[in-house]
């Protein structure tokens, strides 16, 4: 008779232990679709954009996604000791000024524009990074551009 009243321990154990991995099963998920949620209303809110992902520039340099667009950085980024945040305001000024010091249009929005303004200069990247300016358009580079030995002539 003890043999039985162990095996319905046993089993009533069992049972209490599934249903609490099971509870916590659903408290994750929940909290993965609330994340998520989350993300998806901070990448709204971001225009649509993925955030960045720069790893030596600090984010403040315009090819960070976020800076040239004259946003912080914010969750979505993937970036490593990032300076485009609120904290760093005084340092991200300093360097978007002494951006615009060498080139005023720098921050204008570049989305959606139709044709080539300025050019790029690239010299090593073969015009397939997202820091040259015709790349980053979608356009192939034309006659304004000074690039060497650049692989963006049939980019669209």
């Amino acid at each position: 008779m003890m043999l039985k009243y162990s095996e319905q321990e046993q089993r009533l154990q069992h049972e209490q232990e599934q249903a609490r991995v099971a509870a916590e099963r659903q408290q994750r998920a929940a909290a993965a679709a609330q994340i998520e949620a989350s993300r998806q209303a901070e990448l709204a809110q971001m225009g649509g954009r993925k955030g960045c992902n720069c790893s030596k520039t600090k984010c403040l340099k315009l090819y960070c996604e976020c800076f040239a667009a004259s946003d912080y950085c914010r969750s979505l980024c993937k970036c490593n000791n990032c300076h485009n945040l609120p904290q760093h305001d005084a340092l991200r000024k300093r360097s978007a000024d002494q951006i615009m010091s060498r080139n005023p249009t720098a921050f204008d929005a570049k989305e959606g524009a139709s044709t080539h303004t300025k050019g790029c200069k690239c010299r090593k990247s073969q015009c397939l990074k997202k820091y040259c300016e015709c790349f980053a358009m979608g356009f192939a580079c034309a006659e304004l551009c000074e690039c060497g030995d650049c692989h963006n002539q049939v980019y669209t």
